[in-house]
């Protein structure tokens, strides 16, 4: 006699978005780069085996510091940058 259990077949759903809904609109945002303190230069770069810091102020509000260096006279120097999650929501003042 085999006393084997049966296996509860399931049906494998795929992720993602659902057939045919499309992209949501998004505003566009002009943002202005950060200037270097010293030299007033626009040119920057990433410095490499930094992590950007991120901070959540409240639930749709994050701030990320990113360290960089100034292409023109190789400054250290940290931008911040506010990020929203909702663009429809206002800043509170």
């Amino acid at each position: 006699m085999s006393t084997r259990k049966t296996r509860k077949s399931t049906k494998k759903t795929r992720g993602g978005r659902p057939k045919g809904s499309t992209n949501i609109e998004r505003p566009t945002v002009v943002m202005v780069p950060a200037a270097c303190p010293r030299c007033g230069s626009t040119a920057q770069h990433h410095q490499p085996g930094y992590r950007p810091i991120v901070r959540r102020i409240d639930a749709g509000l994050s701030v990320v510091w990113n360290h960089v260096v100034c292409e023109a006279c190789g400054q250290h120097y940290r931008v911040r940058s506010e990020q929203r999650s909702d663009p429809s929501e206002k800043p509170t003042d």
